[in-house]
């Protein structure tokens, strides 16, 4: 766990040694009588799967930590009050549980040291919530995050059973409340994120408001990385729904900008200060922008970061805008670059099967290598483009694909094929918010 929340170079790599060491005594009968250990080590285990953002392993580790805890949820040696004891030492004499105030107690087996972690209906919650993160980036349309994170949603709000309502101190209990509170928090906010993800504005909008609603309800202290994050998916959805001077105002804010000798470690501040200012980037790139000379200055700064960055999403998304020709020299790229950036790109979307990169990608691929391009390989490419961008669910990107495709089938001489595709593009459009509607109208008369 120390590990876990240092957060250095080679933290991850040192917690899963750790956890190794752990379980290599798992055969050991004392490690039967300890379902919290078992539990917590699974726990951890797919923690440090997602910190190193390897989604297959995590997909693997998921369904080890959900079969371990639905058995230790029946085992009746976890206590309702979530305390257990690990033996120390045999029944000798010994003053240490008349001077420690409870941390030390004397049992049948001898002295033991007092733990104590969640309650069963605590590990169900924590169990939804690391499930929800897991599932987050599987395919747009998938819903399985999103019923995870509410069904921990509705753990958080669940009066305690009684058998789980022990007598406790003022300050323990205050703790536990604080604790399921920002538990109920930070799946509300993962929420948002599965929202935005499938590009349902409305939802996202709703469930960032309850958020916020649900913080002001509370007496307890925010955690920062939470004030951050809530911050960041403001941006987010003034940037989606086209109001992008309100969404450039919420990324330069002073928490949000990436502070000069930033470290080169993954902490919640470094990482959303890094993607903000990647959506600034995308919102003043274009010449037509005030502040487009802005672009040159902030990819320079981004780029080692991205690069160097254990989510290999970033660096794609470093290679995609340098595939556009923000570059810090303002040199344009030839089109031999363009192809090695979106290679690159491709290459860092698909080693974290992150589709939406895979298929941003590939509709920018299709776009400069293809266009007004006649023959099979041209709409093969098409084809390809349309079929990944449709699996995003996002309306903005399904106008521009096909678009792209219908022009594609027209130079093949489908035009009847090519004249449903573009239907189905005029039909989408009317789902985008007014501001996005209306820069989506003006890129087609430029790029007409």
């Amino acid at each position: 766990m120390a590990h876990v929340r240092a957060m250095g170079s080679d933290s991850i790599e040192l917690a899963q040694r750790a956890i190794a060491s752990a379980r290599s005594y798992q055969l050991d009968p004392s490690m039967h009588q300890l379902p919290q250990i078992t539990a917590l080590l699974d726990c951890l285990d797919l923690a440090c799967s997602l910190q190193q953002f390897s989604p297959e392993q995590a997909a693997t580790k998921l369904q080890a930590m959900q079969f371990v805890m639905d058995r230790v949820n029946k085992d009746d040696r976890w206590n309702a009050d979530g305390t257990f004891s690990i033996p120390i030492q045999t029944n000798t004499p010994s003053q240490l549980t008349a001077s420690t105030g409870g941390i030390f107690q004397r049992n049948d087996d001898g002295e033991a040291l007092t733990l104590c972690w969640l309650r069963r209906s605590e590990l169900y919650t924590l169990g939804y919530f690391l499930s929800g993160v897991a599932t987050m980036h599987r395919v747009a349309a998938d819903v399985k995050s999103e019923k995870y994170l509410t069904e921990g949603l509705k753990c958080t709000h669940d009066n305690f059973r009684p058998q789980e309502n022990p007598s406790t101190s003022l300050s323990h209990a205050s703790a536990r409340l604080s604790s399921r509170a920002v538990m109920n928090w930070y799946m509300r906010v993962h929420l948002v994120f599965v929202f935005c993800n499938r590009s349902d504005w409305p939802a996202a909008e709703r469930a960032l408001k309850e958020l916020q609603e649900a913080i002001q309800t509370t007496a307890f202290d925010v955690p920062e990385p939470l004030r951050l994050l809530i911050t960041y998916l403001r941006g987010v959805l003034y940037q989606a729904a086209g109001d992008t001077e309100a969404a450039l105002s919420v990324f330069q804010s002073p928490s949000l900008i990436l502070q000069a000798g930033t470290p080169k470690t993954s902490d919640s501040r470094n990482d959303l200060a890094l993607l903000a200012t990647l959506n600034t980037i995308l919102i003043v790139r274009t010449g037509s922008h005030l502040n487009h000379k802005l672009a040159s200055k902030l990819i320079a700064q981004v780029e080692p970061l991205c690069l160097s960055h254990p989510n290999k999403s970033l660096a794609s998304a470093l290679w995609l805008l340098r595939a556009t020709g923000v570059s810090a020299t303002e040199v344009a790229p030839t089109i031999i670059e363009v192809k090695q950036c979106l290679q690159r790109s491709l290459h860092a979307a698909k080693s974290v099967s992150n589709n939406q990169l895979v298929a941003y990608t590939m509709t920018l691929l299709t776009d400069r290598l293809f266009t007004k391009i006649i023959g099979e390989q041209a709409e093969k490419s098409a084809r390809t483009m349309r079929a990944l961008v449709g699996k995003t669910a996002s309306s903005l990107w399904t106008c521009v694909a096909d678009g792209m495709l219908a022009d594609t089938l027209d130079g093949n001489s489908k035009s009847e094929e090519a004249a449903r595709f573009r239907a189905e593009a005029t039909r989408l459009t009317q789902e985008l918010p007014k501001p996005l509607l209306e820069k989506y109208m003006d890129g087609q008369m430029e790029g007409s």
